[in-house]
C-alpha cells in the first residue's frame, strides 16, 4: 500500500512539472521564431512524442527542441513503440498526452 502511494505522488509531481514546463514553454514560445522539427505530426496536434537522443521526449509540432524529455530509455521500449516514436506521435489534448507519458513510464 506504500509503494501504491509512492507512484501516485510520484506521478502527481511529474504532472505538476510537466505543467509547469509547458506553461513556461508557451509564454517563451510567444517570444521565438519556430524552428523546423523533424518530427511528423499533423497540423492540428498540440503536441508529438518522440525521440531526443535516447528518450522518449514531448515536442510541440514545429519545434525541433522538445519541451519535455522524459526517463524512458527508448532502446528498452518494443520495436513497435520505437518505430511509432520515430515516426512521432500526434497528441491532440494534455489528458492524452499524459496517458502516453504514463503508458511509457511504467
Amino acid at each position: 500500500m506504500r509503494h501504491h502511494r509512492r507512484i501516485i505522488l510520484l506521478a502527481a509531481i511529474i504532472l505538476a512539472a510537466l505543467s509547469v514546463t509547458l506553461a513556461a514553454f508557451h509564454a517563451a514560445e510567444r517570444q521565438e521564431p519556430s524552428t523546423t522539427s523533424p518530427l511528423s505530426a499533423t497540423a492540428s496536434s498540440r503536441y508529438t512524442v518522440g525521440i531526443h537522443g535516447d528518450y522518449v521526449a514531448v515536442f510541440v509540432p514545429g519545434q525541433a527542441v522538445p519541451i519535455f524529455i522524459t526517463e524512458t530509455r527508448v532502446a528498452l521500449l518494443p520495436q513497435a513503440d520505437r518505430d511509432m516514436l520515430t515516426r512521432g506521435i500526434p497528441i491532440d489534448s494534455e489528458a492524452e498526452l499524459s496517458a502516453i507519458l504514463e503508458d511509457y513510464s511504467s
